[in-house]
């Protein structure tokens, strides 16, 4: 298809690493999150939530050990 005619929709399940990298291969600032065990639309990520990321780990630096595990749906939990 066109360029303008993809769309790229994450699963909540994916990795914040590996989410950053999709978008930033693929020059978007944002996309829709699709939580496959409930079936629903689960929100917007944006550059925004990337932001709250560094924030807490500047804030919390005794879990960056931990962010190769960090999944899109734990994002609610930084809010």
């Amino acid at each position: 298809l066109p360029l303008s005619f993809r769309l790229i929709v994450f699963d909540t399940s994916l990795l914040v690493k590996e989410s950053l990298n999709i978008l930033i291969q693929n020059g978007i600032v944002s996309a829709p999150l699709w939580d496959s065990s409930t079936s629903t639309f689960a929100g917007l990520l944006t550059t925004s939530d990337y932001i709250n990321v560094i924030q807490y780990y500047f804030q919390n630096p005794a879990t960056l050990d931990k962010i190769d595990q960090f999944r899109l749906n734990s994002l609610r939990g930084m809010e």
